[in-house]
């Protein structure tokens, strides 16, 4: 297996949309009550008072989206290439057979790409990466740490039980729940139980505005990046709506790993099939040539895995 590291253009990309960091995790949610004007967080032993974000926010927030958003469809692939699978990854659940299947040789041959393919797509790229702009241009638009999960349908009522969760374990930085769409608002999630929680919901819909939402055309994981920019914060851990937190986290803000790194993320508990292609043709992104980690073994030594004559 070969070393799947991130590329620093997309942490840049993630950096702008949360206005300084992702924190890619698995918990819960809490949001703000509104109340004249201002943000009440309700916190055991103490009250901490927000205030609004500026009206003018919202039209700046919105203008610049719709502007990326021109580039994005600018640079649509002139090559759309169907998945197209000569092998079937199956077993991968036995462990002794993932580094067969995922191995770098193994992935190139699971979808072949024509080199136009590669070259229009690297160009893509590169022309939309170089569009980010180095610095968010509108810096009161997020303010402080808070936990941000997705919601709507059955994942609303997961992240009440998630703020529950939240609470017991200790944390008290404000939650903010995001709904797709004006018709997963609930009334009585948004203006009775979550602002017991220190919770408050948003509205991808409204945040993005009827010029831009529709043009998203967002789906299914794609709601979780969106989710961080439409949020307040400009610290932002991202919640799944289908974990239980079970200690406290508010301190990985103020960790020194955080501080240095500005951006911490794990992998999910699936397999990647990303095509080396991704790294080696489209980001120039290099990657190693020893194994980091085994699935999702987080705790053994990356050297008990490597002996020096693996595919990686």
């Amino acid at each position: 297996m070969f070393n799947s590291l991130a590329p620093m253009r997309l942490k840049k990309l993630l950096k702008v949309f949360c206005a300084s960091v992702v924190l890619l995790a698995a918990t819960s949610v809490v949001l703000f009550f509104h109340f004249g004007g201002q943000i009440i967080i309700p916190i055991p032993e103490r009250t901490v008072t927000l205030s609004t974000p500026p009206a003018n926010d919202t039209w700046q927030f919105q203008q610049f989206f719709n502007g990326y958003l021109d580039a994005l469809l600018e640079n649509n692939l002139s090559y759309p290439i169907p998945e197209r699978w000569n092998h079937e990854v199956t077993n991968v659940r036995f462990f002794n057979r993932i580094g067969e299947l995922l191995s770098e040789s193994r992935l190139q041959e699971l979808i072949h790409f024509s080199p136009e393919f590669i070259e229009d797509t690297s160009d893509k790229f590169d022309n939309i990466v170089e569009q980010i702009p180095a610095k968010w241009p509108y810096e009161n638009m997020y303010r402080g740490d808070g936990y941000v999960i997705v919601g709507g349908g059955r994942h609303t009522f997961l992240a009440l039980l998630n703020i529950n969760a939240l609470r017991r374990a200790g944390n008290k930085l404000p939650v903010e729940v995001v709904l797709p769409t004006y018709d997963d608002y609930e009334e009585d999630f948004c203006e009775n139980h979550f602002p017991l929680l220190n919770a408050r919901c948003v509205i991808l819909e409204e945040r993005f505005g009827d010029q831009v939402y529709p043009r998203l055309q967002l789906g299914g994981y794609q709601f979780k990046i969106f989710a961080i920019a439409a949020s307040s914060f400009k610290n932002c851990f991202l919640l799944d709506s289908d974990n239980i937190p079970l200690r406290k986290m508010d301190k990985i803000f103020s960790s020194e790993l955080y501080k240095n790194k500005t951006m911490i993320t794990w992998p999910d508990f699936w397999l990647r099939s990303t095509s080396p292609h991704y790294y080696h043709n489209i980001t120039k992104t290099p990657i190693g040539d020893k194994r980091v980690r085994y699935f999702n073994d987080f705790y053994t030594n990356p050297n008990e895995y490597y002996y020096g004559d693996e595919d990686p």
